[in-house]
């Protein structure tokens, strides 16, 4: 792909987002010549039809971070749908396809001035870090997958087929993360699929496949909808909303920052995320001096209560076969203590990538220069100017998302790199004691990783995207479009800053869409419905309902599934239980069910009628359509659905009145069904989640619940996401500090903070 200019070249390795943003703003100097070198045919990087990524699983942040400014979702065709909120990986790869569609493809270069590397910080899976016996590693039938591997059980079950039974099988998935929890809640749906999907032959009395997760860090699985706490009954929005909130930091110029965590910053942290997700900062007994690592999921907590996913903090030190060689036994160790996990039918690497083979193609000379590292695959660069995307002393190369692969800073970084290459004379740096200052940083973090001083590693090394994208838009000169937001409100995204040269109306379209879905959820109650049907997920027991005519169900189980109608995003089959007393004076369960689906298009939860035999949905009989207003609201925490019937569905509904849905934070802690069980005699049935068994075995020791010792709570003041009784706690007394919305993945010690400008 290449521009019409002739006077300087361009090398860019790599198709993925990265490479094709730089080739944009590249050839949007007029004064570059272009061309991209791609291993694999078409583009996208990861994201390509024949890439790793799952091309069903979902992005973990919101399309309007996964989104460049010059280009809006609206402008992508989707088969005739929008794209939802958290577009598919499918949907991505046709985003950069038009992305790359609207610049020209022409002739390569063979020589060429300035490279950029962006072949992709997610390249090379890594192999798992433990010791295996000769018979799990030659002899044994026991699968070992990366997680970019996984698409069905029968890779997981090669040997069962339709006759496996998940009473008996264990799997073992190895490394935290965004892709440790995607994989095992993509697990835990294929196993609930198999079990109630229609015509299913798998034996439904069966236990649940366990998935034993093992994370070296305690893991917080953080909603992809975060609750608006100023709304006065229970609202949602995206997640990035929240994080990236420019009124949450000052309204003042932002700079970059970096800087080392350590044990104090880390229970901030942990209590800050606890109270993210919960809306309570109550002490749960959890402590380690290891900074959290946070994930996004809609349904990670749900699984783990229902104990189908089983987190377990600690390393995976060992893998052997069983005596039999048909089932692997993991030594899982934390600060010395050992502990077992048997019986594992298939094992996940989730451990993640070594970036260091996507640069293999460079010499070592240049590597020298860019002081690579061959053993460190989350730094294996210094890049220390354009924004963490050049080395100082090596003007004429860039790399991109190796520090990073934030949509948004991609961005910025290659604004910064064709500026620099396309003046005439290029400007030195303006203190080189900035590059000094990252270049030590970067330094300081690789020292900690070879000594393993793992306490001192942030989950995300360069976690500043507020202030690294506000200080590069400055320095840059783009134009700031603030929509319908202040200057020093609103979420911070790419098409936030335009480039004087870029017509602004794709960027515009997206500041719409943003702005528009943030009215909605606040006043609307948008994604309300949403949230409150992956809340649901898991088995809940119900208590009250004294009335002669209650007709409610005892127990309700809602099993996820994949959907069975294209117009729904979400499914769920659900078993209705209730006891009865038989003919012969025995109690006897019945058992009956129903089919509850999302449609993200009417933010609407549905509810069918299901064969009873093949578990197909029949006929539509209500929609819950939720309240708006001070009315309907019990407390801030709850709100209610009422229950709209559909044509003939009244003989199957007909007591049913309406429901009622009490949050604790994020997290749906109980709901209400009330019935009309006479004209005026209303009575409510209260859902409660049903424990199961505990976690581990018995020799399993420490489970996340009881691996660490209680920690003392002191008082500090409130984020502005936390609702106003929430409190914070620390071990020590924190100096005074704004802990602020995006710091809560990047708190660091305030006297090793550094303040970055270019």
């Amino acid at each position: 792909m290449t521009s019409n200019s002739p006077k300087r070249s361009v090398a860019i390795v790599g198709a993925g987002p990265s490479g094709l943003v730089a080739a944009k703003k590249l050839l949007q100097t007029g004064v570059l010549d272009v061309t991209i070198f791609e291993g694999h045919e078409g583009v996208g990087g990861l994201w390509a039809k024949d890439g790793p990524i799952n091309p069903e699983m979902r992005a973990n942040f919101s399309k309007f971070t996964v989104a460049f400014s010059d280009l809006s979702w609206q402008s992508i065709l989707l088969d005739g749908i929008s794209a939802p909120v958290y577009p598919k990986a499918s949907m991505v790869e046709k985003y950069l396809q038009e992305y790359a569609s609207r610049f020209d493809e022409k002739e390569e270069a063979l020589e060429f001035d300035y490279l950029v590397v962006a072949s992709g910080y997610l390249s090379t899976p890594r192999e798992l870090n433990c010791e295996m016996d000769k018979a799990m590693r030659f002899g044994s039938s026991v699968p070992i997958l990366h997680s970019t591997e996984v698409r069905n059980l029968n890779q997981l079950f090669p040997n069962q087929s339709d006759s496996f039974e998940p009473e008996t099988s264990r799997v073992l998935v190895v490394g935290g993360s965004h892709s440790g929890s995607e994989i095992a809640t993509t697990i835990a749906l294929l196993a609930s699929d198999a079990r109630w999907k229609p015509g299913s032959s798998i034996l439904r009395e069966s236990s649940n496949l366990e998935v034993f997760h093992v994370t070296s860090h305690q893991m917080h699985a953080v909603p992809a909808f975060s609750r608006d706490y100023r709304a006065k009954s229970p609202a949602f929005q995206p997640l990035d909303y929240k994080l990236h909130d420019r009124a949450s930091r000052p309204a003042e110029q932002l700079s970059f920052s970096c800087n080392l965590t350590g044990p104090v910053e880390s229970k901030i942290v942990k209590t800050m995320l606890k109270a993210f997700v919960e809306g309570s900062t109550e002490d749960d007994g959890i402590e380690n001096e290891l900074p959290p690592y946070a994930v996004v999921s809609e349904t990670y907590p749900q699984f783990v209560k229902s104990h189908v996913i089983r987190p377990v903090v600690g390393e995976v030190i060992r893998l052997g076969s069983d005596l039999n060689r048909l089932r692997a036994v993991a030594t899982v160790s934390l600060d010395g203590k050992t502990t077992k996990i048997d019986n594992i039918s298939a094992v996940i690497n989730a451990t993640g990538y070594d970036s260091c083979g996507s640069l293999s193609f460079l010499s070592k000379e240049v590597k020298d220069e860019l002081e690579f590292d061959a053993s460190n695959h989350r730094l294996p660069l210094v890049l220390d100017s354009s924004y963490m995307s050049q080395r100082e002393t090596v003007p004429d190369i860039a790399a991109l998302g190796f520090t990073g692969v934030n949509w948004g800073v991609m961005e910025m970084k290659s604004r910064a790199i064709a500026a620099k290459w396309s003046s005439s004379s290029p400007k030195e740096s303006q203190d080189k004691s900035i590059s000094n200052g990252i270049a030590k940083y970067i330094q300081e973090v690789r020292t900690a990783m070879r000594l393993g001083r793992k306490e001192h590693i942030p989950q995300i090394i360069f976690s500043d995207y507020m202030g690294i994208m506000e200080q590069a838009a400055r320095e840059l000169n783009l134009e700031k479009l603030n929509g319908n937001y202040d200057e020093f409100a609103g979420m911070v995204c790419a098409a936030r800053y335009a480039d004087s040269k870029d017509d602004s109306s794709e960027a515009k379209k997206t500041l719409s869409s943003l702005s528009l879905i943030e009215k909605r959820a606040h006043k609307d109650g948008l994604y309300l419905a949403r949230s409150v049907f992956h809340g649901l997920l898991g088995s809940w027991k119900g208590t009250g309902g004294e009335d002669d005519f209650h007709s409610l169900p005892e127990a309700v189980h809602f099993h996820p599934r994949y959907p069975t109608s294209k117009e729904y995003e979400f499914e769920y089959l659900v078993v209705e239980s209730m006891v009865e007393e038989s003919l012969n004076g025995k109690p006897r369960t019945m058992e009956t069910h129903t089919i509850m689906r999302y449609d993200e298009k009417s933010d609407e939860i549905s509810v069918w009628s299901a064969n009873e035999s093949t578990l197909e949905a029949e006929g539509l009989i209500y929609r819950l359509s939720f309240a708006q207003g001070e009315s309907n609201i019990t407390n801030g925490s709850t709100c209610s659905a009422k229950i709209i019937r559909i044509g003939n569905a009244e003989e199957n509904a007909v007591m049913l009145n309406h429901y009622v849905f009490d949050f604790q934070g994020a997290i749906l802690k109980s709901f209400c069904i009330v019935e009309e069980t006479r004209p005026g005699k209303t009575c409510p049935t209260q859902y409660v989640r049903i424990q199961n068994r505990d976690p581990l075995q018995k020799n399993a020791k420490f489970d996340v619940s009881a691996a660490f010792n209680q920690a003392t709570p002191i008082q500090i003041s409130h984020p502005p996401f936390l609702p106003k009784h929430a409190t914070l706690s620390s071990p020590e007394q924190p100096k005074k500090a704004s802990l602020d919305t995006p710091q809560m993945l990047r708190v660091g010690r305030p006297s090793r903070e550094r303040t970055l400008s270019y």
